[in-house]
C-alpha cells in the first residue's frame, strides 16, 4: 500500500509490481519537490474525460462532515506531504484522488489488481485494490513523537517549539485529541480498502440509497437492510 522509502529519501515502486511500476505513475528519484513542508490538497471529483468521479465526490463530503476541509475552499491541509508519485492522464491504471495544485504531484490515487484491466472488467475480474498515499499522516498527528509546532491540524506547541522524542507507540501515543485532518482521510481511504472492488468510475449509492451490497453504496456506507447507511461501529 504504497512504495517504498529509502534513506535519502527516496522512493520507487515495489519491485513485485513488475512494469506495473512504472505504468501506474512516474516515480521522483528524490524526496519530490513539495515533501516536508505543507500544501492545501485538491480533493479531485472530475475524471479525466470531465464526467463526474463519484467516489470522489464522496471523499470530499466525507471530509466535510468529518470538519477536515479548509473552510475558507481551499482545499485539505497536509503537513508534511511526501510527493513521490505524479499520475496522468497516460496512466490509466490509476485513478488520482488528491493532488497537490502547486507541484501536479498525485498524493493519493488508488487503482485495482490485476492494474491493467479495461473498466468493463473491472469489478468482475479484478481480484485486489491497492492505495498509494503520500499524505504522511504522522505528520499532523499529536503523538509526541511528531509534535510539530505550529502547524494546522498539528499540535499548537511543543517543548523547546521542536520535535519531542517520547515512548513507542501504544504508550507514546496521544488520546486526548481527535484525528487530524489528513488521518481522517486515511480513514475514508481505509474503508474504500476494505469495501467491494468496483470500478472508481462506477456511481455509487449515497445515505438512503437503495442497494442489494456493499459495492452498491459509496464508502464509507454500507448497504444495511435495502438501503445505504452508515455502519454500526
Amino acid at each position: 500500500m504504497g512504495a517504498t522509502e529509502m534513506q535519502t529519501p527516496s522512493y520507487s515502486s515495489p519491485s513485485d509490481w513488475g512494469t506495473g511500476g512504472s505504468n501506474l505513475a512516474t516515480w521522483s528519484t528524490g524526496a519530490g519537490a513539495g515533501s516536508g513542508s505543507s500544501t492545501n490538497g485538491t480533493v479531485l471529483q472530475t475524471l479525466w474525460n470531465g464526467n463526474a468521479f463519484p467516489k470522489g465526490q464522496a471523499l470530499n463530503s466525507w471530509l466535510v462532515n468529518v470538519g477536515a476541509l479548509n473552510t475558507n475552499g481551499a482545499g485539505l491541509y497536509i503537513v508534511q506531504p511526501r510527493e513521490n508519485a505524479t499520475v496522468a492522464m497516460s496512466n490509466v491504471g490509476s485513478q488520482p484522488w488528491i493532488t497537490d495544485p502547486a507541484t501536479s504531484s498525485t498524493l493519493y490515487f488508488s487503482f485495482n489488481t490485476p492494474w491493467n484491466l479495461s473498466p468493463l472488467q473491472e469489478g468482475t475480474t479484478c481480484q485486489g485494490r491497492a492505495v498509494f498515499s503520500g499524505l504522511h499522516v504522522g505528520g499532523a498527528s499529536y503523538d509526541g513523537v511528531n509534535c510539530v509546532a505550529g502547524l494546522f491540524g498539528g499540535p499548537p506547541s511543543c517543548p523547546g517549539n521542536q520535535a519531542t522524542t517520547v515512548a513507542a507507540p501504544p504508550s507514546g501515543c496521544d488520546t486526548s485529541h481527535g484525528l487530524s485532518h489528513q488521518e481522517k482521510a486515511l480513514e475514508f481511504m481505509l474503508f474504500d480498502l476494505s469495501s467491494c472492488v468496483v470500478p472508481d468510475t462506477a456511481a455509487c449509492g449515497s445515505t438512503n440509497a437503495t442497494c442489494t451490497s456493499d459495492a452498491n453504496c459509496c464508502s464509507p456506507l454500507a448497504c444495511i437492510m435495502g438501503t445505504c447507511q452508515t455502519p454500526f461501529r
